[in-house]
């Protein structure tokens, strides 16, 4: 289950990862930080409400700061406090403000089967595809073979 695996991947130990109103409350995440990074992806501000709701979504885990000490020196850590899912929803919404307000180039996967967005790390910035090896090959072997069938299609009319 994609929820078991993103927890895992980034550490977060909620108590009951299918909550059913965690699941509501991601659901609405998901549509604001849908309609914040679409405004940005397309260089429009963002609205002063969608702004609001997305600053409370960051701000719903108050944080602190905390010194940690490590070999040969120290970490300085931000610190999430409150309920687990609290916690996780605050820190995805931070890390999409993160990339509105650093600039990053975030964009639309050019397979217009798919909905997912990501970051053009690319020198050139100009990556079109979520995974090159998913989306792009699709898009490329249907492009090829409507190129072939509309090619047989000509010779048949010959």
């Amino acid at each position: 289950m994609w929820r078991r695996a993103f927890l895992t991947r980034w550490g977060y130990r909620v108590r009951d990862p299918d909550d059913t109103d965690a699941l509501a409350d991601l659901a609405a995440l998901r549509t604001v930080l849908r309609d914040a990074l679409e405004a940005y992806v397309s260089r429009r501000r963002l609205p002063r409400s969608l702004r609001m709701v997305l600053d409370a979504q960051m701000n719903r885990a108050p944080a602190r700061l905390a010194m940690g000490s490590r070999p040969g020196g120290y970490d300085l850590s931000l610190l999430r406090l409150g309920d687990d899912w609290d916690v996780v929803i605050a820190e995805v919404a931070t890390s999409a403000g993160r990339l509105i307000s650093e600039g990053q180039r975030v964009k639309i996967c050019a397979n217009p089967h798919c909905s997912w967005m990501f970051v053009d790390e690319s020198r050139p910035g100009t990556r079109r595809w979520c995974e090159v090896s998913i989306c792009g090959s699709l898009v490329n072997v249907r492009r090829h073979r409507a190129e072939r069938n509309r090619l047989s299609a000509e010779e048949g009319t010959l």
